[in-house]
């Protein structure tokens, strides 16, 4: 196969016997259309811009960012987009999916309880409480994140996140069915039984998701650790042996290996983007603390946004080290 292309995509000249629809950065190839499919957008080579704008600014104090047209901050040679989206973008849409599927599926399994298994059992369901389970999903993702960013990604903080998530998104849900069913918007809003009842379910299933999260993260340890970082500690580890050089305060590692600084720094919470991954051993025994889940970063007038929620270990002790492999970003 012989591809060559111009900056950003753009074909000029394609020979091959079995062509694949996979091109620039592995996207689909829609050729009747001339664009990439990135799944949320899509994306016109010729322009160099995605044709629907990112509803999300991931980075307000970055100004490449404020272009929610632009591919990976009109740098395409250092970063890749493999979505087309933001990762709290694409957990909200789930949250909408599964929102609207449990509440869609309890009314269809108490109709089959009641009347047994017809086709009216899937048809006569309250498409307004399906649109509220909808909304609430959304809103519980959102306010999820927020709280997070907030409260932070211990116990403690996700319970009391996963506590304010249900509350707000058991309000929106009634507000939503509300309207669509023609009521007064306020209706049965505020209750303090139905609040406090809410918010006890988001924070129980907050602090069993985390439990659950936290076991399936030691249990994926794959015997070794990976840090992000730059070219200047990569030189004082390979002359020091010691992560960060030896230098005191604390020094965070993670067993996440992402191929582009973008994803890093985006999952990491990264003050700013990577030039390495060094892949490691420890070789002495620090007090390690972790994982826990990377907190996200959502400060809008100088720091941006990161989406977070990556895995992090952490300690307060020099960490020795055997250099597994290093790898240059992209």
């Amino acid at each position: 196969m012989r591809n060559r292309g111009l900056k950003c995509g753009t074909l000029c000249l394609e020979t091959e016997l079995f062509p694949t629809d996979r091109r620039f950065t592995g996207q689909r190839w829609e050729a009747s259309l001339g664009l990439y499919d990135y799944r949320a957008r899509f994306y016109d080579p010729a322009l160099g811009r995605f044709l629907q704008p990112d509803p999300l600014v991931p980075e307000p104090g970055n100004p490449q960012a404020l272009n929610r047209y632009a591919y990976v901050y009109n740098n395409p040679l250092r970063y890749t987009d493999p979505t087309g989206h933001c990762p709290w973008c694409i957990a909200i849409g789930f949250g909408v999916l599964i929102g609207a599927g449990v509440s869609y599926g309890v009314q269809v399994a108490a109709n089959i309880s009641q009347n047994g298994l017809t086709v009216q059992a899937f048809t006569h369901v309250n498409w307004a409480a399906v649109g509220a389970g909808a909304v609430a999903g959304a809103v519980g993702v959102a306010t999820f994140g927020v709280g997070t960013a907030v409260l932070g990604t211990s116990l403690a903080g996700m319970m009391a996140a996963g506590a304010a998530s249900g509350a707000v998104a058991g309000q929106a849900a009634i507000a939503t069915e509300n309207v669509l069913s023609g009521r007064e918007i306020t209706e049965g809003l505020g209750h303090p039984s139905d609040i406090a009842r809410d918010a006890v379910a988001g924070a129980v299933l907050a602090g069993v998701g985390r439990s659950i999260d936290i076991a399936l993260i030691r249990a994926r340890y794959p015997g070794y650790y990976s840090r992000y970082i730059s070219e200047a500690e990569l030189q004082a580890i390979q002359e020091t042996g010691l992560l960060r050089g030896g230098r005191p305060k604390e020094t965070y590692f993670t067993i996440n290996r992402f191929e582009t600084a973008k994803e890093a720094t985006s999952r990491l919470a990264l003050p700013s983007p990577p030039q390495y991954r060094v892949d490691f051993q420890i070789v002495n025994q620090p007090h390690i603390l972790g994982p826990q889940r990377v907190r996200p970063w959502i400060r809008p007038i100088r720091s941006g946004f990161r989406a977070g929620f990556g895995i992090e270990y952490w300690t307060t002790d020099p960490v020795k080290v055997r250099i597994i492999h290093v790898k240059r970003l992209k």
